[in-house]
């Protein structure tokens, strides 16, 4: 009986029609289905966004920190061979002057410049 009724012209017609319609719903269900998946990838790719943003504040923090305990640290060996040179008076006054330089560069937050002038005058 269901192959009868597909060769009338009219029923035909309808039997094509609603034949697209099934293939656009599973075509439609297939795009909501990869729409789903998509806003699940774009939000866990949110979250690991934050999540790395975080990382990357906690190592800016800890560089910071670093940094400045490098600093004072230099500052502290500075001042020691600083205070050893100025026993031997002027023989070393420019070494003196040197790390006095060097110093006030810390001071004026080149740390950079500071540490190549302390390599500098370990190699001398």
């Amino acid at each position: 009986m269901f192959a009868t009724w597909i060769f009338v012209p009219e029923y035909k017609e309808l039997f094509e029609q609603s034949s697209r319609c099934l293939d656009l719903d599973a075509k439609l269900h297939d795009v909501d289905k990869i729409q789903k998946e998509l806003e699940e990838e774009l939000q866990r790719a949110a979250s690991g966004k934050e999540m790395l943003q975080k990382e990357l504040d906690s190592i800016t923090r800890q560089y910071r920190r670093l940094k400045v305990d490098a600093c004072v640290e230099a500052v502290r060996v500075l001042k020691k061979e600083k205070a050893t040179l100025s026993k031997d008076g002027i023989k070393h006054a420019q070494e003196i002057k040197a790390l006095e330089d060097a110093m006030d560069f810390i001071d004026n937050h080149h740390f950079h410049v500071c540490m190549r002038m302390i390599e500098n005058m370990s190699v001398q």
